[in-house]
């Protein structure tokens, strides 16, 4: 049987006769308001002929499919009544999973990785996608280049390469806030649409048949004001995965005890104390400037930050804000589910769909998703 899959979304539309991963674009719709597009799974994985280095025969690679969905459109106010047509199609008792991806996502990564998610733990998806990437801020090269500079004792270029690439990082981030921001009634609306039109309906003729929602990364900024807006309600998912979450940690109980739709006992909070991208987020959050202009003086200060990157616990020293990263007193009243030093996680920012990601982990997030 095959997986069901729906696209919701608060993206604009870029080519509405698409079927692939150019259907949206990178900024928000002028209405503010949901689209949806239904999506047929592809296999995750394509063989790709590579030929070998001067021409002479070729073998086959394994690599992502870079078209993971075919999609098609559902045309505006006809969504309804799609719908109403989607469920009778639906030929499966797997679980439903409406995921929440974070920042720095293209339509065409965010279908990927939703794809990966979605074959590791073999779930029926609604994917809630927004323009979390406005531009290629290119943070990667900048960080290696920094790094290659500071090996071979470059101080001063090892300087502008900080400087250049936290800049760029700052504007990609705060862009991608901003959008988030912008995202929140669409967020809202595609909740209470579902609510009535899919989530309820799976809910009364699959009466157990799990419907869990997943959060990762600043996608925890969309929940956080939909939860304080008091606007979600009338529908209880059966768990709730905050999943490295980019949002602060010091005030996490007060909204996540006004959330109406989980109980707390189903909310699971997953953490990386040596998460690399939450690294990224602490330093912009808590140290870079509020105009995003770094001065030398400051890239200097910043510099000795890249000698984390060089160790293995680069995390040791630094103030962890980020509900993804903070380690609880233990008084939390949700569950706290700490990946940290768990086998193959490492500084990862995508503990529960890593490639990598060791079966017990699965198996535990599983548990909560599957």
């Amino acid at each position: 049987m095959s997986v069901q899959t729906l696209i919701i979304t608060s993206r604009s539309i870029k080519q509405a006769r698409n079927k692939g991963i150019t259907l949206f674009g990178e900024q928000v719709n002028k209405e503010h308001s949901f689209r949806i597009a239904t999506a047929e799974a592809q296999p995750l994985f394509v063989r790709k002929k590579v030929h070998h280095q001067g021409g002479r025969g070729f073998r086959y690679q394994r690599r992502y499919n870079q078209k993971p969905y075919r999609l098609t459109l559902i045309e505006k106010h006809l969504e309804a009544e799609a719908l109403s047509e989607y469920i009778q199609s639906i030929d499966n008792d797997k679980p439903w999973l409406f995921f929440v991806h974070g920042n720095n996502q293209t339509f065409k990564k965010n279908l990927m990785k939703s794809r990966v998610i979605q074959e590791k733990y073999d779930v029926n998806m609604v994917i809630f996608s927004w323009p979390s990437r406005s531009f290629d801020s290119n943070i990667e090269w900048y960080v290696l280049r920094a790094i290659l500079y500071a090996v071979i004792q470059k101080s001063g270029s090892s300087l502008m390469s900080i400087k250049g690439g936290l800049e760029q990082q700052i504007r990609q981030y705060r862009n991608a806030s901003i959008f988030a921001g912008q995202s929140v009634d669409a967020f809202i609306d595609s909740f209470d649409f579902l609510r009535d039109n899919l989530f309820s309906k799976i809910k009364n003729q699959r009466p157990h048949t799990n419907v869990n929602l997943l959060v990762h990364s600043l996608g925890h900024k969309i929940l956080k004001l939909a939860t304080e807006s008091q606007r979600m309600e009338g529908f209880q998912f059966d768990n709730v995965l905050l999943h490295h979450a980019d949002t602060i940690a010091q005030d996490y109980q007060t909204w996540l005890k006004q959330i109406k739709i989980v109980a707390a006992e189903n909310i699971h909070i997953a953490i990386n104390q040596r998460d690399a991208t939450l690294f990224l987020s602490d330093m912009q959050v808590n140290l870079l400037p509020v105009d995003g202009v770094i001065t030398l003086k400051v890239a200097k200060q910043l510099g000795s930050y890249i000698n984390y990157f060089r160790k293995e616990d680069f995390r040791e020293g630094i103030h962890r804000t980020r509900l993804g990263n903070h380690l609880d007193d233990g008084s939390s009243p949700f569950n706290i589910m700490d990946v940290t030093g768990h086998d193959n996680v490492g500084c990862s920012h995508e503990s529960a769909w890593e490639e990598d990601a060791s079966d017990s982990l699965v198996a535990e997030y599983k548990k909560i998703i599957g």
